[in-house]
């Protein structure tokens, strides 16, 4: 395993702790204590989404839907990390969702940094740097491969007389 992999694996495993149990919100008092990360927000979701769908507020289903999509979108990357490029990028695509998701479909709604946790700043960084670990391990040049040996071929059987 060369040594892009082996960063791009830690990444990967580091993603999906950082997602399990780092704080991904700074949102105190909105729900059970296991809804601070983002599995359990994930979680949290799950188990309560047919009383979410039925209540009427729509931006309320798309952010849960957008939620859960971004956890298995960021979970893949955690995954994937064996492949540090795609893993960054899958990475990138959830973070994405889950920053520009509120933004775009909550009115009023605006970015600001204190509402997120170590484990959102933690997951930024770490699709970043699969990014950059994949895209390192590219730049390095292979090894040619050695030349074949030349094996002499012995010449062709000389025909037998034909019998008289």
């Amino acid at each position: 395993m060369n040594f892009s992999k082996l960063v791009g694996w830690a990444a990967g495993v580091a993603m999906l702790v950082s997602g399990f149990f780092l704080p991904f919100w700074n949102l105190t008092g909105t729900g059970p204590p296991s809804f601070d990360t983002l599995y359990g927000a994930g979680r949290f979701v799950i188990y309560n989404l047919n009383p979410i769908l039925q209540g009427g507020d729509s931006v309320a289903a798309m952010l849960a839907f957008l939620v859960l999509a971004s956890i298995l979108v960021v979970g893949l990357a955690g995954v994937l990390g064996t492949y540090p490029t795609t893993s960054g990028a899958l990475g990138i695509l959830g973070m994405l969702m889950l920053t520009l998701g509120p933004v775009l479909l909550v009115p009023n709604f605006s970015f600001a940094t204190d509402n997120y946790g170590s484990g959102y700043w933690a997951l930024w960084v770490l699709a970043v740097l699969n990014i950059f670990v994949g895209l390192a391990g590219r730049g390095r040049p292979r090894q040619p491969l050695p030349p074949a040996p030349q094996v002499a071929t012995p010449p062709p059987p000389v025909p037998a007389p034909a019998p008289s």
